[in-house]
């Protein structure tokens, strides 16, 4: 009875690579994220989930983690995904406080 669930979680381990703290931080504001803009709709929010999932990217693919190589280009990846968290996150504060004239906008 034991022989199927040691088996699913060997392969489990495998499969699967193990989040870091920081990393489950990220993923779990992302889900509360997508939850209140479920609920209230505000356009801000969705700026603001965009950027929770960026950060999730800068987490990612910049940790340690035995599951990608460290290569210079996921190294790129990863600091480009920081730069448009912080960037979505600013974006999202001006949208929620109307200030949206500070917001560079493409015509």
């Amino acid at each position: 009875m034991n022989l199927p669930l040691c088996i699913l979680y060997a392969a489990g381990t495998l499969v699967v690579p193990k989040l870091s703290a920081q990393e489950s931080a990220a993923f779990i504001m992302l889900a509360a994220a997508i939850l209140v803009f479920r609920t209230f709709r505000e356009r801000f929010l969705l700026v603001w989930i965009f950027g929770w999932l960026s950060y999730c990217v800068f987490q990612w693919f910049g940790s340690d983690s035995a599951a990608f190589i460290a290569s210079p280009e996921l190294q790129a990846v990863s600091q480009a995904g920081f730069v448009l968290a912080v960037s979505l996150f600013v974006a999202a504060i001006l949208i929620y406080s109307h200030s949206e004239k500070y917001i560079l906008r493409c015509p």
